[in-house]
């Protein structure tokens, strides 16, 4: 009985050795290829996220980067296979919604974007940025108020440059310039270096009558984006 226990936990070891070998693996290749995606080279970090889904199935992340890589070459239909293959795989998991949302949006297809961050938000509705996903759509289809609204709820979970920003645009195509202005300087107490942030500002300001402190900001971001380390 002892030698079946211990050549039953001996086999065990190795099978645990075995997978997190191929997990390792599987991350060397996925990382690889995520390389290759930086430098534009689809195809081959295609050929390495193949590879990598292979010996681990179940990162979700080695298929969305597929996907993305997929729709860079404009393979679209095998682009949104992909999701949908992952999806099957695993129903629950609402950043698969959320980049088959994005994936659309790419394709104009707004509607079919916004039914897949609304399954997205019914998983987790308390992600930032599914929320700020959401509102990008909404602009993008005209309706800024309910855009807003997106945005609103995203910077209240997690305060960042750029939820602030696409409301700060929202509220400057509703001429909403104070309110405006307010959101461009709560992006620059976070990120004082940020050129959106200063030339948007600089246009309100305009719009309310202060050229010269509009200009001063225009000014600023022009410098900022020719010089972005300074």
């Amino acid at each position: 009985m002892p030698n079946k226990r211990k050549k039953f936990e001996y086999t065990k070891k190795k099978s645990e050795d075995f997978f997190e070998g191929t997990k390792i693996q599987s991350l060397s290749l996925y990382n690889k290829g995520r390389e290759l995606q930086k430098e534009k080279k689809y195809k081959e970090a295609i050929e390495l996220y193949d590879q990598a889904l292979n010996l681990n199935p179940n990162d979700i992340y080695i298929w969305i980067n597929k996907a993305e890589s997929l729709m860079m070459l404009g393979r679209n239909k095998e682009s949104i296979k992909v999701i949908d293959d992952a999806i099957r795989c695993f129903p629950d998991n609402p950043l698969l919604y959320y980049n088959k949302g994005r994936l659309y949006k790419q394709l104009d297809n707004l509607e079919s974007a916004l039914q897949q961050i609304g399954i997205a938000l019914k998983l987790n509705p308390l992600d930032a940025s599914i929320w700020l996903e959401k509102g990008k759509i909404l602009l993008e289809k005209g309706k800024i108020g309910e855009a807003i609204k997106c945005f609103n709820k995203s910077i209240k979970l997690k305060p960042n440059p750029e939820a602030l920003l696409a409301k700060g645009t929202s509220l400057l195509k509703n001429k909403n310039n104070e309110k405006a202005i307010n959101c461009f300087d709560r992006i620059l107490e976070i990120s004082p270096d940020n050129a959106d942030a200063w030339y948007n500002k600089g246009i309100a300001l305009g719009n309310i009558g202060k050229k010269k402190e509009g200009l001063k900001c225009i000014k600023k971001s022009t410098k900022l984006r020719k010089n972005p380390n300074q």
